[in-house]
């Protein structure tokens, strides 16, 4: 259909940023990008990124149900300041 830019979702349960290696060494020509999600954390935000077909990521853990339902969202905003920070 020439989509580009790919959900991948859950990305941790197919081995991650091994699978979008695999991905890229393989379909190089296809210029595929991939948004990542299902297991990405801030303890690996930083190794997804630096993938050369992520485009991007996401995931709930960042501004979760909970957190949103009690409207704490002054730790939301320290989470994403302290990805924002790692990423950086």
């Amino acid at each position: 259909m020439g989509f580009t830019i790919l959900k991948l979702f859950p990305a941790a349960q197919i081995q991650g940023t091994e699978f979008l290696k695999a991905l890229h060494n393989t379909y190089t020509q296809l210029q595929l990008k991939f948004i990542p999600m299902g297991g990405v954390s801030m303890k690996n935000i930083r190794e997804y990124l630096f993938q050369k077909n992520v485009i991007a990521v996401g995931g709930s853990w960042l501004a979760s149900r909970e957190l949103i339902s009690a409207k704490q969202f002054d730790i939301i905003t320290k989470q994403v300041k302290e990805v924002l920070h790692l990423i950086n």
